[in-house]
């Protein structure tokens, strides 16, 4: 997948993904259905752009919807593991910084020999992407430690 459409796809659906509450509102009950077919399609978008441009191996994809499956599954379950044990925090968020790893690699110029300093969506992508994360990441961490 080239980056300029895997951006124009995995864009959306990540924000879409972050969107916590209105999915809860606008799905119901079903929730978990519809964030699973979210998580799936996202998961499949950054498979394809890390296993055809060979930029990272396509199994760190994964990575890139693991914080929003942990999150759904614990607000979904009612669990509140990360207010027991801090432990459970912490790798709450380096799964975020996995995130971010796989989604500045992702977002890599696809020509061969073009430094990504040099090239302009890099640049403004890869701090799009850190503090997208970072606000993810302090949105939801604080609902998963609340007792």
């Amino acid at each position: 997948m080239n980056r300029l459409p895997y951006i124009y796809v995995a864009t959306p659906l990540f924000v879409l993904l972050s969107c916590g509450g209105l999915l809860r509102s606008v799905t119901g009950s079903a929730m978990i259905v519809a964030v699973g077919a979210l998580c799936v399609v996202a998961w499949g978008v950054v498979w394809l752009r890390l296993y055809r441009r060979q930029i990272l191996r396509a199994e760190f994809s994964l990575l890139s919807v693991l914080p929003y499956c942990i999150y759904y599954i614990a607000e979904q379950t009612g669990s509140r593991l990360f207010a027991d044990s801090p432990t459970w925090g912490n790798l709450y968020a380096f799964s975020w910084l996995g995130f971010i790893v796989v989604g500045i690699a992702s977002v890599r110029p696809d020509a061969v020999g073009v430094p990504a300093l040099k090239d302009p969506v890099f640049l403004l992508m890869t701090p799009l992407i850190v503090l997208y994360a970072a606000s993810s990441f302090l949105q939801t961490y604080p609902t998963l430690t609340t007792p």
